[in-house]
């Protein structure tokens, strides 16, 4: 992926790369990569790290045997979590194309302690739902049906590990938002090219008769550009600049 932002970058921005810079510029673009990512709250590769185990027996049960669980259904796209607010009637989550499937969802411990995934046990599908799209293209809230709301309260009196929504959709990636988040991401890279993030800001003086350095630049993070912010609040998802809610 790294090769495409810079691609993208000398194509938006017009600018040739000098061989003996590229290396710099390639930890520029995966800073900004970073910091875009954590803006938004969601990766702009549409990877995830959600591992279905299986599927419970009982439905919305949260003493579950994992010896006895049916198999997980067939994935269209990727997995995410969510949590749910039984208050709201939509659910909020990343930007996404097209929903296969909600479910109802619990989250356990993986046995395998070097894994990076998350393990979790479906509980029961959620339907029917109905996703609202922001564009033509693109939706990021689904309208929560009376099932979930009654499955989630009745599993929250119970056992509050079983408060999670799994989502299986086809995500928003930049290929797809490259319009909108490509000048984005670029105006990171310059940002840390002109100093967010280099050694040339810093500043030294004398203090009791011991030099002292310190970041001194005046750039500004483009997050804090009012168009930027308004682009980034837009796509943004629960855990991105709006929110920082973990369910796990």
């Amino acid at each position: 992926m790294l090769d495409d932002i810079i691609e993208l970058y000398t194509t938006l921005t017009g600018k040739q790369i000098p061989d003996n810079l590229l290396p710099k510029y390639e930890a520029w673009a995966r800073r900004a990569l970073a910091e875009l990512e954590g803006k938004l709250g969601w990766s702009l590769a549409g990877v995830s790290n959600v591992n279905v185990l299986g599927v419970s027996p009982r439905g919305c049960d949260c003493d579950i045997d994992k010896s006895k669980l049916l198999d997980a259904p067939e994935k269209k796209g990727e997995y995410r979590f969510f949590s749910f607010d039984t208050k709201k009637p939509n659910l909020h989550v990343d930007p996404f194309k097209k929903v296969h499937a909600v479910y109802f969802c619990r989250v356990v411990d993986t046995e395998d302690e070097s894994s990076q995934n998350i393990d979790t046990i479906i509980l029961k599908e959620i339907k029917p739902t109905s996703p609202k799209y922001m564009t033509p293209k693109f939706g990021k809230y689904i309208q929560a049906c009376q099932e979930m709301t009654i499955c989630q309260a009745a599993c929250e009196k119970s056992c509050t590990q079983c408060s999670a929504i799994l989502v299986d959709a086809d995500w928003a990636t930049l290929d797809d938002l490259e319009d909108v988040l490509g000048p984005l991401l670029c105006d990171y890279i310059d940002w840390m090219a002109e100093g967010g993030m280099e050694s040339r800001g810093l500043q030294s003086e004398s203090v009791d008769g011991h030099s002292v350095s310190y970041r001194g630049w005046n750039y500004t993070q483009p997050y804090l550009n009012p168009i930027n912010s308004e682009v980034i609040q837009f796509w943004a998802g629960p855990y991105g600049m709006l929110s920082r809610k973990r369910i796990w």
